[in-house]
């Protein structure tokens, strides 16, 4: 039982009558071939201030999804007075509501609608900060592409986030899903564009060392490997 996220494993500990078949296989994605595959963006194109450029990656559907965008709302609300461009990526049903939540941030803020995936990984090439919430995701992968973007976080500590951000290593994790505990974490990655260079550069680290393809294909080898040579085995 290869387990990615610790509620897998509270849920496998729930059913088995014991452990040792479980192994922890950290999420994963092939940080080289993210960097290639991204697209060329040009933000500035977009908007009509300078600043820093926040991207937001999610679809908009309601539940979760939508509590993160109305969290990352209300937390950018309370920052008008910093200089810094939003681009939304991500459509749905929910898209009217969503786009209802930033009217107040106006020329400040791009909607992209659906993107082939080259073109979203093109805007995490280009911005300055990932913003995801986070409410209820099961592990989050836009964290780990957003990493080997070299792109710090900024999310929450909740549901499995912390499974692919480190705090103060790979981004900035808000202790609780509330719009002052968010808009703090935003306020000091937004005016310190060194401590952003430091984060992103240690996620891509973190990316291309636990949470790259060849790392996860080791642990696989190491664990099947064993079992294929024990079925080779003649019986008796």
């Amino acid at each position: 039982n290869f387990c990615l996220k610790p509620s897998d494993q509270a849920y496998l500990r729930s059913i088995l009558p014991g452990m040792n078949s479980v192994v922890p296989l950290k999420p994963f994605l092939d940080v080289e071939a993210v960097r290639a595959d991204a697209s060329s963006i040009r933000p500035a194109t977009h908007f009509g201030r300078r600043g820093p450029l926040i991207v937001a990656v999610g679809m908009m559907r309601p539940g979760a999804k939508t509590r993160s965008y109305r969290l990352l709302a209300e937390s950018l609300s309370g920052l008008t007075d910093r200089p810094w461009n939003l681009a939304v990526v991500g459509d749905g049903p929910e898209r009217a509501s969503v786009e209802a939540m930033f009217a107040f941030a106006r020329e400040r803020v791009h909607f992209t609608a659906a993107l082939a995936r080259a073109d979203v990984l093109g805007w995490l090439k280009s911005a300055d900060l990932l913003a995801w919430p986070g409410i209820g995701e099961a592990i989050g992968m836009v964290y780990l592409e957003a990493a080997a973007c070299r792109l710090p976080v900024a999310a929450c500590h909740v549901a499995n986030v912390a499974t692919v951000v480190t705090n103060g290593e790979s981004g900035l994790l808000a202790p609780e899903a509330g719009a002052r505990a968010y808009r703090t974490v935003l306020s000091r990655l937004l005016a310190d564009g060194g401590l952003r260079r430091r984060l992103g550069e240690g996620g891509f680290q973190k990316a291309g060392g636990d949470h790259d393809i060849g790392h996860a294909a080791a642990t696989l080898k190491a664990m099947i490997e064993p079992l294929l040579d024990r079925s080779r085995q003649p019986a008796g």
